[in-house]
């Protein structure tokens, strides 16, 4: 017994000796194998009992290549450890094994002398998990690689594992940090409880007088279990950051380089949500105009982003629209778009009210959802007086111009809108190569039928920003005297008090598909100091060059779209105050005001006179 304590004292002093330097990294795949097994040297001081594994848990930023900041690892395991005393080499992952990612040099196999449960700190490292499924194939059954997946992939657990990692589930699963799987394997060697990582294994094997190709003592005694059962029971399916996948035999016997290399490591990869972003909370339209809806859809920075494989698909539907889907939107990782719908509005004469739901899925593993506040609230036409030849002017006149913006529906605007912009993105993919060659289970280049060595390829997905605007290029308004009167002064570039006048209001709107030109104006006058009392301008439609004029006047004998000026208006120029909204882009609405004078000179009393009929 002195000399197997020697033996095991011995063991530790060349370890401490002991470092690795291959490199290892991987991805959010696994596979596994494995099948049966049992001790080669099946005795008191050498055994191992069946279905005595786990796994180790550690937490990796994805941006820094480490454990994640104020996180711990946490090793899981299926056989009760109480009132065990357990040799282990600390809570290290695989990666600060290897120096590789984040970790700027590789960490030595080195007894801890930590409590392998509680660390020394009272921070409870490790726990009994009776539930979880085979790790490590033995007699009493083999293990399946996609229940350990589906084990994982559970929200309730996962929320277990990130409160004893030490952080939120929301923050862990955010798509910036993957989870180290590796699977453990606890034995007796030598006498003495052992807990230990396919990595540690071949470390320690190597120390125990192995090689990268030959066996040494534990191996001698475990075979089935530390170089078979236990490091295929997980390992990578497919290359990634310079790491093949494994395209060996699940069921043979492996090496210490081959585990080193290949073997004993999985990650679970948390996908980037897709938000639905609404800014403003809610559309206020008017009725019986064209209109775009708009949401802007972002991606987090983790991932290939919503790629040409796994693009968006964006449904809008509502009581008030057609239900539409847009289908195919790809977005970079970290980049957002609008995506937006156009249609019209309905022809209501009150205030309604609706909402459109907006779902989107693809680009992520879960359906995003989002409903808009509607509201359709009509203008108010708030027609003038009908004017009187008895009108006198009042004592509060003032013509000072309004400022912008004048119309409550303008009210959330600073300044006009006269330019909008917004963007998309296609995507294209391509192979690329590694710059590695694909290997046996041995390390030996696999050729092709010419003899050639088979290269790896990777999916590179690449993304070009599609710019777009829409700009008001022109808004001018102009006034004439009413044509149908010529009394009226129509030729002489003025306008007696009393007559009537009209505007026209001509706007010019450029940019890309999916525009709408200027739908409503309205018109503010300076009798009225600009309050009050306004006229409506309303296209029928919503061409990008058009013009808008007075509403047909109620008191016009010939029905003519003008407005009558007051029989007071002294000798000076009269403005008329107009703003124009309602061009919609995806970027937004457009809005603009102008103004439009003419001088008056003398009234219409000027045109009458008094005589005596001549007697027929």
């Amino acid at each position: 017994m002195q000399r197997r304590r020697e033996l095991f004292i011995l063991i530790f002093i060349v370890l401490l000796l002991f470092q690795g330097n291959r490199m290892v990294f991987a991805d959010s795949n696994m596979d596994g194998g494995g099948s049966g097994g049992g001790t080669q040297d099946g005795t008191c001081d050498n055994y191992y009992s069946s279905g005595d594994d786990g796994v180790r848990i550690t937490v990796i930023n994805i941006k820094t290549g480490i454990r994640a900041n104020g996180t711990w690892t946490i090793d899981y395991f299926r056989k009760s450890k109480e009132n065990k005393a357990i040799v282990h080499f600390g809570k290290y992952s695989k990666l600060e094994y290897m120096g590789v990612a984040g970790y700027s040099s590789s960490k030595a196999l080195q007894q801890s002398s930590e409590g392998y449960r509680v660390d020394s700190g009272g921070k409870t490292v490790a726990y009994q998990v009776e539930e979880m499924p085979t790790i490590v194939s033995s007699s009493l059954g083999n293990s399946d690689i996609d229940e350990i997946k589906n084990y994982f992939d559970d929200k309730a657990r996962l929320e277990v594992i990130a409160s004893r990692v030490g952080m939120s589930y929301g923050e862990m699963t955010n798509g910036n940090y993957k989870l180290i799987i590796e699977p453990i394997i606890y034995l007796t060697y030598e006498g003495k409880y052992m807990a230990m990582t396919a990595h540690e294994v071949a470390l320690l094997d190597l120390a125990l007088g192995g090689t990268a190709t030959t066996g040494g003592q534990l191996r001698a005694k475990f075979v089935s279990f530390t170089h078979k059962n236990l490091p295929l029971s997980i390992f990578l399916k497919k290359k990634e950051f310079g790491v093949n996948r494994w395209t060996g035999s699940k069921t043979d016997r492996v090496q210490n380089a081959q585990i080193l290399k290949y073997l004993g490591i999985g990650i679970l990869s948390f996908e980037p949500d897709t938000e639905v972003q609404v800014g403003g909370g809610s559309y206020w339209y008017r009725p019986n105009t064209d209109v775009i809806t708009a949401v802007n859809v972002s991606v987090d920075g983790a991932g290939d982003g919503a790629t040409c494989d796994n693009p968006i698909t964006v449904k809008f539907s509502g009581a008030m629209i057609p239900t539409t889907t847009i289908s195919g939107i790809v977005i970079p990782p970290g980049g957002s778009r609008p995506v937006w719908i156009k249609w019209r509005t309905p022809d209501l004469k009150l205030q309604t009210s609706s909402t459109i739901h907006v779902s989107i899925t693809g680009g992520s593993s879960t359906v995003s959802t989002s409903d808009l506040d509607i509201v359709i609230k009509p203008l108010v036409e708030q027609e003038p007086p009908n004017p009187t030849a008895d009108d006198t002017k009042p004592k509060n006149f003032d013509d000072t111009l309004p400022a912008f913006p004048k119309m409550w529906e303008l009210r959330n605007y600073t300044s006009p809108i006269t330019t909008t912009s917004w963007h998309t993105y296609t995507c294209t993919k391509s192979s690329v190569w590694t710059g590695g060659y694909e290997t046996d289970a041995y390390g030996n280049y696999v050729h092709d039928y010419y003899g050639n060595k088979i290269k790896i390829y990777e999916t590179v997905y690449t993304f070009t920003t599609n710019n777009y605007s829409a700009s008001l290029t022109s808004q001018n308004a102009s006034i004439v005297t009413d044509t149908a009167v010529k009394e009226a002064n129509p030729s002489s570039g003025t306008i007696k008090s009393g007559y009537g006048i009209e505007l026209r209001v001509n706007t010019k709107i450029t940019g890309d598909a999916d525009v709408t030109g200027m739908q409503n104006a309205a018109f503010y006058f300076p009798e009225f100091n600009y309050k009050t009392w306004r006229r409506l301008g309303k296209l029928a439609g919503a061409s990008l060059n058009e013009t808008i004029q007075f509403p047909v006047n109620l008191y016009s004998i010939n029905k003519s779209r003008i407005h009558f000026l007051p029989i007071w208006f002294p000798d000076k120029t009269y403005t008329v105050y107009v703003e124009t909204l309602d061009a919609w882009t995806p970027g937004g609405m457009l809005s603009y005001y102008a103004t439009a004078s003419i001088n008056v000179q003398g009234s219409m009393w000027d045109n009458w006179h008094i005589s005596i009929l001549p007697n027929y």
